[in-house]
């Protein structure tokens, strides 16, 4: 199994759990699931900030005096990129960055 289809894997069986109305326990016992597995993904996915897209329009770049541009996203992370990146570029490095 790809950790891509394990997370997805674990986030089926706790969307399952939320949605069954039954403790912890009874749910694991019914799926055969060791406890502190499933408490283990469910940590791992509340410890995941939830993921919020802003689309930007980007269009001609007014005239600036800045040698760079910051962009600061909610997950923490921080970019520096050149004012003088062509709009192209700038577009291509931030929908990579969304990934």
């Amino acid at each position: 199994m790809t950790q891509s289809n394990k997370r997805q894997h674990w986030a089926d069986i706790i969307s399952q759990h939320a949605n069954s109305g039954i403790s912890v326990a009874a749910f694991c016992q019914q799926h055969q699931i060791a406890e502190h597995t499933f408490y283990y993904w469910r940590k791992k996915f509340s410890d995941k900030p939830a993921t919020t897209l802003h689309p930007i329009l980007l269009q001609g770049a007014a005239p600036t005096q800045a040698a760079s541009v910051n962009v600061h996203f909610p997950n923490g992370l921080r970019i520096e990129l050149p004012a003088a990146l062509p709009l192209g570029q700038l577009q291509t490095w931030l929908k990579a960055l969304q990934c």
